[in-house]
Formats: structure tokens, C-alpha cells, sequence
């Protein structure tokens, strides 16, 4: 009669009544009755074009639809083949039953265990594609306990290549378990690699923990290992990066990580910067691309072996080693003091199996004037050879000092000159510490007022050193102000010392000298001098001295010892008669005309 009854209406004689029935209403909704379908179901074979009506109009997903769903799914004796054909029918059925209000959750999730016990897996793998099936899958732990019938699980896991990322090991079976480990039907995390080594390996946690990949690689575990090393990225970035505490992998490990082809570059290099484990020899790492990151990181051990590697692979070749220069990752690494002072413990090998392999790397490396003075005074303690021909245009005078200091250069007419080019200082420190073989050349060298004026005020050349050299200097050079002070200094202090009759006679007329200084050396050294150098003498000392020179008047000069002196001398000279003590200055006296 069209007229809507409630679902459970109870029927009779149903094959009869069929018979009664348009085909028609078959297709809308007063035809949704529990026992017409359970009778339907039961005989299928016979109405199936029946049960094809009822179950289109099932999956239309209205409400009244929805609402019979869960009446008969709670109530039917023929669940089996009720789910079963309502999966075949309707691919999204899944995702009307997850987003209905019509489902408490408690029901949802007892009509997505029917889903997996009595759907077919072809229909399940088309449930998937239509909604989140695979998601709910995943996310509930307890998954491998949803039914008993483990085939059936088997089947699905294995359709859908489920990975699950969250598995609860102690309330699964040891056999789902075992499935999902020899079929890699799982995510690679930290929980879940864990869990499978404790189940099927021998787990080091301190290991596990520290070394990782070491960990992993010694479990015992065949079949994750197997697994991990063919899916080593996917490892790394999920599991061995996500360990805070994994910063001590072991070296041969580490170095089969960095070299293997299957890992990203950004992931080889996000372990470099992880890992505290140093690399022995750079060499046994394969992409020269690592090495700035290994250095930069400071992930190699300090030694000349290692740079030179890092320096070479730099090189083509098409490129000049000329035109090469030392990278900043090495420029970084050696500024680090740790580095630099290990590297100094280690002389520099000449020759390396007969071959000079160091000597061009090592002339970059003096020359780099981006290296921090106090890791380059550092590694040029290493240094095996010493230059006569370096470039000193780009590097500071420190680090000249460093390699002086150093016996990296070599002590020759060439590098003096090109020292004094550099610093109106470095030439002379050169000789300093070079003084026996520089003497050996003394007259092959050339000095200026400059370089004169350091050799007198060293500390470092003997008096008579700096006389041997004042010998092999022009007078022009010699008699600067400051060459003729300190030159005054070592005279009063050093009777050995004799200097040329004119020099000591430019000092003494030169009023930067100090006026005692000048009186003490005229003193010492009178017997030389006529009364036409004295008279310009006095003169040139100036003031009350000046005045000593003229006849007509009664100088006075100040009572002290050096005048004292003066005047001796000048009585003994004749210069003047006599003189006299007048209040506290001495009063000169000339001769009478």
C-alpha cells in the first residue's frame, strides 16, 4: 500500500507475499524490512535481482537508509552475508557508516570489524580508495586483535601494503607479529624498531641509544636489518636522526652511512652535524661534497694528511694549482686552537714515498692570511722546508713573525729586501734571529736609515755587532736624530765602542742628542778637537753654553759634574783662563787681549 512500517514489522509467509510484491518497491524504502531481507538473504541465489533493489537503495546513504543499516546490523542472524554484499555493493561504505550520526562509536567500530571479517578483499581494497579505511587501520594499536581469523588479516594487510606505525606488542599475537616483521608491513620509528629487536633480535639500549646504526646493524635481528638497508633514507630520517642521545655511531659505521649511494645528501649531512664521532682519514669518505660539512662540523681528526685530501679535491684537471686556494671549511677548521695545536705536534713529511706531495698545499697554506694568528703560529711549527721567495704582500706581520720565528724563512738578501718592502720592521727581526748566517753576508746587504735605527736600539745584537754593521752604512744613513741619540747612548756605556771622527762629530753638533750626553762625549774625547770645533761646539749647545764664546762678557753656567768637566777641558784646551764658583753657577774667565 506505499505506507512506511517500522523495520522489525513482523511478516509471514514471506515467499508468498513476494510474490505480491512490484519489483518496482523493491527500490524504495518500504520495502525495508528485517525479515524480508532475512528471507532475501537466505535465497538469494533466487532473488537476486531483489537483493540488487534493496542494496542500491541501501547505499543511497540517506538517513532512513543509515537508520535500517544499524537496526538490522545489530539485530540480523545473516550478518555475514549481509556485510558481505552491502562491502561488494557499495564502496564507500565505510565512509558513510564513520561520518553518520545515526553510529555511536562503540558501533562504528564493531561495523569496521565486520567490514574485515566478512568483506571480500577486493571489495575491501575498493572500501579503501573510497574513505579512510587504511587511516582507522592505523590507527589503533590494537589492530592484529581485531578478529581471530589471522588469514583473513593476513589478506588484508597484504592487499592494502599496510606499514603500521603503531603497534601494541604485548596484547598482539606472536603470530600477527611475526607476519609483520617478515613482511615489513610496518613504518620505520623509534618505538617500533625497538619493539621488533626486543621480539626478534637482542637489544642494547645503551647502544640503541648512543650508536644506532651499530645497534641496529649487530641485533641479531636479520629480517629488520635486511629492511633497513633498503630503505636506509627513509631509516635515517625517521629513526636515527630522531634520537637526540645517537651522537656516538662508530666510526666504520658511520663511514658506511655517509658513503652508501641510497642515503640523501641533506640526510648525510644532517648525521654529520648530529654526530660527534670524528672521522680518522677523509679519504675513506667518498663524496668530496661532505668534506666542507666535515670540517665545517669539525667531524675529521687533525691531521696534514686529511687537508691535504680536502685540498686536493679541489683540484681538476683542467685547473691550475696556481689558480687553487684553500677552501673556507679548512680555513674554518684550522682556526679551531684544538686543531691547529694537534696539527703543530706533526712534522711535515718532505717526501711521501719519494714524492714531494705537501710542498705547494703547505706554500697556500703560509699564505692564507684568513688563518688566525694564533693557529698559524700553531702550524708553522710543521713546517719541513724554509722560502726565500714567499709573497708576504697578503699577510699580516703577524703571521710573518710566526714564520721568522719558525725558521720558515730563509735568511738571504732576497728576503731581506722583501721584508722591507712589507714592514720597515720584519727585515730586521728576520735578522735577529738569523744574526749568524746574515753576518756571513753582512756586505752583500743594504740598510737604511730605518733599518739602522732598530739594529741600535736591539736588545738582541751585541755593541759590537751593531759596530760591524754601522761600518757597512753610509754616513748619509748613519747620522739621522734617532741613529745619532741611541748611537750617544751606547758610546757612554761602552768605551770598546769607536765610531768614525765625523760621525761622533755630527752627534755632538746635533741638538736631538741631550746636552749632557753631548758635554760627557766631548769630554771623553777633547784631546781631538781645535778651538774652531769647540767654539761651534758651544754654540751649538746653545744658551748659557752659547754665551761661553763670547770674550767680552762673564758667562755662568749652572754648578754640576758635566759642567764641571766642561770647563776643565776648555781650560786645558786655553779655550778659556780660568773659572769660578759664584753663587751655585760657575763664572767663566777668558784671557786677557
Amino acid at each position: 500500500n506505499g505506507m512506511k512500517q517500522a523495520f522489525d514489522y513482523k511478516l509471514h509467509k514471506i515467499e508468498k507475499l513476494l510474490l505480491k510484491i512490484n519489483p518496482f518497491d523493491f527500490q524504495t524504502e518500504y520495502i525495508l524490512n528485517y525479515d524480508i531481507l532475512d528471507y532475501l538473504l537466505s535465497h538469494s541465489d533466487k532473488y537476486n535481482s531483489y537483493l540488487d533493489s534493496i542494496f542500491n537503495k541501501l547505499k543511497d546513504e540517506s538517513k532512513t537508509s543509515l537508520e535500517f543499516i544499524k537496526g538490522y546490523f545489530e539485530t540480523s542472524q545473516k550478518l555475514e552475508e549481509f556485510i558481505k554484499t552491502l562491502c561488494h555493493k557499495w564502496s564507500n561504505i565505510w565512509g558513510a557508516i564513520e561520518s553518520s550520526p545515526e553510529f555511536l562509536e562503540d558501533s562504528k567500530k564493531a561495523f569496521f570489524k565486520s567490514i574485515i571479517e566478512f568483506g571480500d578483499k577486493e571489495d575491501i581494497v575498493e572500501i579503501s580508495k573510497q574513505s579512510s579505511f587504511i587511516k582507522k587501520i592505523l590507527s589503533d594499536p590494537l589492530f592484529l586483535n581485531i578478529t581471530e581469523n589471522f588469514d583473513k588479516l593476513r589478506i588484508i594487510i597484504k592487499e592494502l601494503k599496510i606499514r603500521f606505525h603503531t603497534i601494541d606488542f604485548e596484547s598482539s599475537s606472536d603470530e600477527m607479529l611475526l607476519f609483520i616483521y617478515e613482511g615489513n608491513y610496518y613504518q620505520f620509528n623509534l618505538e617500533i624498531i625497538k619493539s621488533l629487536i626486543k621480539k626478534f633480535g637482542e637489544l642494547d639500549q645503551v647502544e640503541f641509544d648512543n650508536s644506532n646504526y651499530f645497534a641496529i646493524e649487530n641485533s641479531k635481528a636479520d629480517k629488520l636489518i635486511q629492511y633497513i638497508d633498503v630503505n636506509l633514507d627513509e631509516y635515517i630520517e625517521n629513526v636515527y636522526l630522531k634520537i637526540s642521545t645517537n651522537v656516538n655511531e662508530k666510526q666504520d659505521y658511520l663511514i658506511a652511512l655517509l658513503n652508501n649511494k641510497k642515503i640523501d645528501i641533506h640526510n648525510k649531512k644532517n648525521i654529520i652535524t648530529q654526530t660527534q664521532t670524528k672521522i680518522l682519514k677523509l679519504s675513506t669518505i667518498d663524496d668530496s661534497e661532505l668534506y666542507s660539512n666535515l670540517l665545517g662540523e669539525n667531524k675529521i681528526m687533525p691531521s696534514w694528511e686529511n687537508l691535504l685530501h680536502e685540498y686536493n679535491s679541489h683540484l681538476t684537471d683542467e685547473e691550475e694549482e696556481s689558480d687553487s686556494k684553500i677552501s673556507d671549511s679548512l680555513i674554518q677548521y684550522i682556526n679551531i686552537t684544538k686543531n691547529s695545536e694537534e696539527l703543530s705536534k706533526y712534522k711535515i713529511p718532505k717526501e711521501v714515498n719519494s714524492k714531494n706531495i705537501y710542498s705547494k698545499f703547505w706554500r697556500k697554506i703560509i699564505q692564507t692570511d684568513e688563518i688566525e694568528d694564533q693557529s698559524y703560529d700553531f702550524i708553522t711549527k710543521s713546517s719541513p722546508w724554509w722560502y726565500s721567495d714567499l709573497s708576504f704582500e697578503n699577510i699580516s706581520d703577524n703571521k710573518i713573525r710566526s714564520l721568522i720565528n719558525r725558521n720558515c724563512i730563509n735568511p738571504t738578501i732576497v728576503s731581506f729586501d722583501s721584508l722591507r718592502d712589507k714592514s720597515d720592521k720584519l727585515n730586521i727581526y728576520l735578522f735577529e734571529k738569523r744574526k749568524i748566517d746574515y753576518f756571513k753576508i753582512l756586505n752583500q746587504l743594504t740598510f737604511d736609515s730605518d733599518d739602522l735605527e732598530l739594529i741600535l736600539q736591539s736588545s738582541t745584537f751585541k755593541n759590537s755587532e751593531k759596530l760591524e754593521i754601522l761600518k757597512h752604512c753610509s754616513e748619509q744613513i748613519i747620522i739621522t736624530n734617532q741613529n745619532l741619540k741611541y748611537i750617544s747612548s751606547i758610546l757612554l756605556l761602552d768605551n770598546s765602542f769607536v765610531i768614525e771622527e765625523s760621525i761622533l762629530n755630527s752627534l755632538l753638533l746635533n741638538n736631538q742628542v741631550p746636552i749632557n750626553e753631548r758635554i760627557t762625549l766631548f769630554v771623553k774625547n777633547f784631546s781631538k778637537y781645535e778651538l774652531s770645533f769647540i767654539q761651534t761646539f758651544l754654540v751649538n749647545l746653545g744658551g748659557s753654553y752659547a754665551r761661553i764664546t763670547e770674550t767680552n762678557l762673564k758667562a755662568r753656567i749652572p754648578q754640576n759634574d758635566d759642567n764641571l768637566k766642561l770647563l776643565r777641558v776648555l781650560v786645558i784646551k786655553g779655550y778659556i783662563s780660568s773659572f769660578s764658583e759664584k753663587d751655585s753657577d760657575y763664572r767663566v774667565n777668558h784671557k786677557r787681549k
